[in-house]
């Protein structure tokens, strides 16, 4: 009796499967794969729309639209299922404002095709600005904490008669910054770094409001690395496309700041995800840590991300880690992904 239900069973697993494999799936046909915005002046906001067909034997579905970074905003039906035959577009919008010269950006489709492919569409522009800064990023490198430092920017307006800066806005507990006007009509900005500013990476903007043509509000970014009792290389991970089979590891490395050194070991806390821009569960995603010695009171921390839940679209996630360190309890490792099945 039981030879005869596992015979059955055996016999039903094959037809399913047999019968998954034979279902009928969309097939998109993007009609074109690339678009050239031209001349754009830095500050506007270029849009262009891209039509697709289903040329397949079955329904479409576009589970996710994926850009490399945040200045470019795709928008798409997400509930819409495509007929074999029937036509859809999705809109591409492009901010120029943190970008200046020659770029390419490359956009990923997800769909419900099988097997499963990913179909890329690429943009061009070049980026032109009647604002130059000097340099384009505050970069103060490697700062240890509580120790003061100062960098300068300034800011060269194709018309200096008419340019002038209405308001600065920045987190003032994180730097100062004073304005001076040069006798060249140019602006430079000193900005002095707080010295309570907590181990890790800053990451901030400054705001420049103006009175230029185009770029009302000129961002400057601003960068460090507060050096604590531990240091932290490099600062976030890139794991690229991630399927449902096939896990990934980066690693980062861990390493004591202090003179004498000291031994840190460190244990998974929690972890943040955020998938399509929304708050995700930590559910979705298997995350694995494993610890190597590397050199002396340095640590080489192997980090092993799977896509559990069979979620599909861009990830962002940050990582807390806790560390035997004293001084130093925690740390946190920012990543990126692109979910796929």
């Amino acid at each position: 009796m039981l030879k005869i239900i596992s015979t059955i069973t055996m016999l039903l697993g094959i037809s399913s499967s047999l019968f998954a494999r034979d279902l009928p799936y969309g097939m998109i046909k993007l009609r074109e794969t690339f678009y050239d915005f031209g001349d754009v002046p830095r500050g506007t906001t270029s849009s262009y729309r891209f039509v697709f067909e289903n040329v397949g034997k079955g329904p479409l579905v576009i589970q996710g639209v994926h850009a490399a970074c945040g200045c470019t905003v795709v928008e798409f039906d997400k509930t819409k299922v495509y007929q074999p035959g029937e036509s859809g577009f999705f809109d591409v919008k492009f901010d120029s404002t943190n970008f200046i010269g020659s770029l390419t950006k490359t956009i990923s489709v997800a769909t419900n095709e099988k097997p499963s492919t990913n179909r890329t569409v690429t943009l061009k522009a070049r980026v032109t600005s009647d604002l130059v800064v000097d340099p384009p990023l505050i970069n103060f490198g490697d700062v240890r904490a509580h120790t003061p430092r100062t960098e300068s920017v300034v800011i060269s307006p194709a018309r200096p008669e008419a340019f002038r800066i209405t308001e600065l806005v920045f987190d003032r507990s994180k730097f100062s910054v004073t304005e001076a006007k040069r006798p060249d009509g140019k602006i430079e900005l000193t900005l002095t770094l707080a010295d309570n500013l907590m181990p890790g990476a800053l990451k901030e903007t400054i705001i420049i409001k103006n009175t230029s043509d185009h770029l009302k509000e000129l961002p400057v970014p601003v960068r460090a690395t507060i050096i604590g009792a531990i240091s932290v290389a490099p600062t976030y991970l890139e794991y690229g496309s991630i399927d449902s089979l096939t896990p990934v590891r980066r690693s980062i490395s861990l390493s004591s700041t202090k003179e004498k050194g000291e031994d840190v070991v460190v244990k998974a806390d929690r972890v943040e995800l955020f998938l399509n821009g929304q708050p995700a569960e930590s559910g979705v995603v298997d995350i694995k840590l494993d610890q190597i010695p590397h050199e002396m009171h340095k640590k080489l921390v192997w980090i092993e991300i799977k896509n559990k839940g069979r979620a599909k679209g861009s990830m962002h996630g940050k990582l807390y880690l806790t560390t035997t360190s004293k001084e130093e309890p925690q740390v946190t490792v920012d990543f990126y992904a692109f979910l796929q099945e």
